[in-house]
């Protein structure tokens, strides 16, 4: 994220205006995940919305170190 950021920093020329774009939207991939999260909190109980979670964590972490190595 803070990469992202200094990037924004740097190379836009309405830094404002691409700030709020970028919050906005972190704002609602946010508002999704904890959506999807709660959901399966309530049908599946705790202990699956953590497991649920760490799966979600491990194939973030995946893409992006194949991106990583691959690019």
């Amino acid at each position: 994220m803070h990469a992202i950021r200094s990037f924004t920093g740097k190379e836009a020329t309405d830094k404002g205006a691409a700030f709020g774009f970028f919050y906005l939207l972190y704002a609602v991939t946010t508002a999704i995940g904890f959506t999807l999260i709660g959901f399966v909190w309530e049908m599946l109980g705790g202990q699956t919305a953590i497991w649920v979670s760490m799966l979600g964590v491990m194939v973030v972490a995946t893409v992006h170190g194949f991106q990583q190595r691959f690019s």
